[in-house]
């Protein structure tokens, strides 16, 4: 006998927070499809390659202040 989707989520929501959490990422990694070959490896040089540029100061920051007045900006226009 299977269970409908309101049972299944009810057992889920029994569930820790980090039980949850870890069967809605592997949920959704299944609907993403598999990962193109070389997708990982250029995310991490990519991450790689900006961190050494904040590190040599080779990037434009913003404070968390600015970030959240450039959103409110946004939603009035």
């Amino acid at each position: 006998m299977s269970k409908t989707v309101d049972e299944v989520l009810a057992d889920a929501r029994q569930l820790s927070e980090k039980d949850r959490a870890a069967i809605a990422e592997a949920l959704l990694a299944e609907l993403d499809g598999p990962v193109e070959e070389g997708v990982e490896e250029a995310w991490a040089a990519e991450a790689e390659r900006r961190l050494e540029a904040y590190d040599k100061g080779e990037l434009d920051t913003m404070s968390i202040e600015e970030v959240k007045e450039a959103i409110r900006a946004r939603k009035r226009t």
